[in-house]
């Protein structure tokens, strides 16, 4: 998404979009970006949404207990929320941490999981609607990948679970008079939620690369990402790929992040698709005097581009995760 106030093509008032019974007043910059697909000469290409939905709900909690977040009053509809939809914590607690909804009642929420740390009275949260993959791709394929009757026929679309490493597989089926997205199962996939921390990869079965517009809201907080141990595929958060760098990226802290290392072996590797589709391996160099990102050849990798849009690679060697804090996106004046 281009950093100039002439591309921000509007903002979302929370309040009239959610109704009298949102209890706090936001706005939403709303934007786009443009999503690349590689040509099949090119390998797999790994995308994400970046941009997210709207906020349905922001309001001041109450109380909360464990995976249950309160509200004063009624301002909620029960029953409208649930595994389609996640909560974050915008301010109070631990900023930009997110659950997926269980769910609700008319007074609280349900996570799945417990983002209850500091959420005292007065904290604030929001809910959004998952992205999904018919959000992300059209529910009619507006993207405009190659459709199929069959999975070997058709772009597949993959998904890695990074806690099971299971990979699921998606794409759009077309027989001439059914259409849709459809896993590789034949299980309706219109609908299959992605969440914020997920980026996915692509193989194109056809040479020729594409591109497609994803318009959607900016978040303009700080994003709370899960990272497991082994493979991850993560997704890029901010929108304004130009000025978001491995550098800046907090991937790498002084109290934790990434694993480092004085040779990649040792380090936890992220893993960055290049204009040709292959990917190429950067790391935290630490050797107890000297620190920072280099490429495996051990050229300085700090300006490195997480660019909008995108998703990487990130294996994680210790058999403990952590959590990234993706740093707030910044919006032009």
């Amino acid at each position: 998404m281009k950093n100039k106030l002439s591309i921000l093509i509007g903002a979302l008032s929370i309040a009239s979009a959610v109704g009298v019974k949102a209890q706090t007043a936001v706005t939403d910059p709303v934007g786009y970006i443009t999503v690349t697909v590689n040509g099949s000469a090119s390998g797999l290409s790994f995308i994400a949404p970046t941009l997210v939905n709207k906020v349905e709900f922001a309001g001041a909690t109450s109380t909360t207990t464990g995976t249950t977040i309160n509200f004063a009053g009624t301002p909620l509809t029960a029953g409208a929320y649930g595994p389609g939809f996640y909560v974050e914590v915008s301010s109070g607690g631990v900023p930009g941490a997110w659950s997926t909804i269980a769910s609700n009642t008319a007074n609280s929420i349900i996570t799945t999981t417990d983002i209850s740390t500091g959420l005292a009275a007065g904290a604030t949260v929001r809910i959004r609607k998952h992205v999904t993959v018919g959000d992300f791709f059209g529910a009619t394929n507006t993207a405009g990948l190659k459709s199929g009757d069959e999975l070997g026929k058709a772009d597949e679309v993959r998904v890695l679970d990074a806690v099971t490493k299971k990979i699921t597989k998606i794409f759009f089926y077309d027989d001439g008079s059914t259409k849709g997205w459809f896993d590789e199962d034949f299980n309706d996939a219109t609908n299959v939620g992605i969440p914020p921390q997920q980026g996915i990869f692509i193989v194109r079965k056809l040479a020729a690369p594409l591109s497609f517009v994803r318009v959607g809201s900016v978040k303009t907080g700080p994003t709370a990402l899960p990272v497991q141990p082994g493979l991850n595929v993560m997704a890029v958060t901010r929108a304004v790929g130009s000025s978001f760098t491995l550098g800046n990226s907090e991937l790498k802290t002084t109290t934790g992040g990434v694993q480092s290392g004085d040779e990649s072996g040792k380090a936890d590797l992220v893993r960055v698709a290049q204009a040709s589709g292959a990917l190429k391996n950067y790391f935290f160099y630490d050797d107890g005097s000297t620190k920072g990102w280099y490429d495996e050849d051990f050229n300085e990798a700090t300006n490195v581009q997480l660019k909008e849009g995108t998703s990487f690679v990130l294996l994680r060697r210790p058999a403990t995760g952590f959590v990234w804090y993706v740093p707030a996106e910044p919006i032009a004046p």
